[in-house]
């Protein structure tokens, strides 16, 4: 039928974007494609433009700030704010799983801890309440040994 997208030509991240309600364009695929290539990694706006342009890509700040804030409200990734002037991103996952930040380097660390979510469980109970959800940041520092 004129006018229907050929849904069967599409590709696995073009399908995302669709699903989710985010029009399907070269920058929310690029971008989408360098948050999926590093799973284990966190971007601010301004790391995912540096490796935008080291990639070719011709994408603006602004842009990019756009298409996070998008993301984020489609449900594609996650925002947090660790330090006061840092927002990193990371693309929105099934798994439970905590961070850690480094205050040195402000590396960001993801862990997950079974006794730790057992625990905020209990203690909601005994509250009175039922756990939902957890977001525990740790704030670490390396030991030298």
């Amino acid at each position: 039928m004129i006018g229907e997208l050929d849904t069967q030509n599409l590709s696995e991240n073009e399908r995302i974007l669709m699903s989710k309600g985010v029009r399907i364009t070269k920058p929310r695929l690029l971008i989408l494609e360098l948050l999926q290539q590093s799973c284990t990694q966190h971007f601010s706006a301004e790391e995912l433009y540096r490796l935008l342009i080291s990639k070719g890509g011709k994408v603006g700040h602004a842009s990019i700030h756009r298409v996070l804030t998008e993301f984020c409200a489609a449900g594609i990734a996650v925002r947090h704010s660790f330090s006061p002037n840092r927002m990193i991103y990371e693309l929105s996952s099934q798994d439970d799983h905590d961070h850690m930040v480094d205050i040195h380097t402000g590396q960001v660390i993801d862990y997950d801890s079974y006794e730790l979510t057992q625990l905020a469980k209990k203690i909601a109970r005994r509250q009175g309440y039922e756990l939902t959800d957890k977001m525990l940041v740790l704030y670490v520092k390396k030991v030298l040994s």
